[in-house]
């Protein structure tokens, strides 16, 4: 059910609407940049548009102080915002190197993929040396470099000592424990600033599906200057 509007006021348009509502909240100017931009680009229920979330942020963050979903959550409690639940069960296996998407994990394509990404991160790690330990002297050498290795990253992201890398993430049985396993392990490997990936491999995991949003009908007819449907 939309919320009742402030009886103190009827608003004019989307922004004395929110500001009625929302004038306690510090994100309340972001909520109306975010509004407005739904605005704009006639996303609306009246058009049967929406946007996803990611979307929001690519266009608004820029311009906020606040988290956008925090815009929107206060939106969609005073019904300036429709959120839309994502199909199915809200979950699917992204393998980015692709871009292909699996629903159905018993898809015949889902293990090769893992296997290929899999093997390409292990040639990677395995065409590695260990870098020259720092001299003792303390002095500056173009081949001193950080003992944070790929290995060392992975055992980290793993939690498990540094020689069992390998065995960790070809052990399991189940090739969605092999996945997560994997997953966790590029992660932390592109969220590294002293390692890198020397072979052509990427994440692989579950994700969640991006909520969906849309002005309003109520809020489309009220910056619209139309009369608000009862």
């Amino acid at each position: 059910m939309i919320p009742e509007l402030n009886e103190m006021a009827t608003p004019d348009n989307i922004e004395d609407w929110i500001r009625a509502e929302n004038e306690a909240d510090d994100s309340v100017a972001d909520q109306v940049t975010v509004a407005k931009w739904f605005w704009k680009r006639d996303i609306t229920t009246l058009q049967d548009r929406v946007a996803r979330t990611s979307q929001v942020s690519d266009g608004t963050e820029h311009r906020l102080d606040h988290k956008v979903r925090t815009c929107l959550d206060n939106l969609e409690e005073i019904g300036v915002l429709i959120q839309f639940d994502p199909p199915g069960s809200g979950q699917y296996i992204r393998h980015h190197r692709t871009g292909e998407n699996f629903y159905d994990p018993s898809s015949r394509d889902f293990v090769p993929l893992l296997e290929e990404d899999l093997s390409r991160f292990l040639d990677d790690l395995a065409s590695r040396t260990e870098p020259p330990l720092q001299r003792a002297d303390g002095g500056d050498s173009e081949a001193e470099v950080s003992l944070e290795t790929l290995r060392c990253i992975a055992g980290e992201a793993l939690d498990i000592d540094e020689g069992d890398v390998e065995s960790a993430l070809i052990s399991p049985d189940d090739p969605i424990e092999r996945m997560t396993r994997y997953d966790s392990v590029v992660k932390a490997i592109k969220d590294s600033d002293v390692v890198s990936r020397n072979r052509d491999y990427d994440e692989m995991g579950w994700r969640n599906s991006a909520l969906r949003w849309a002005l309003s009908e109520r809020a489309a007819h009220l910056q619209a200057n139309q009369s608000l449907p009862t």
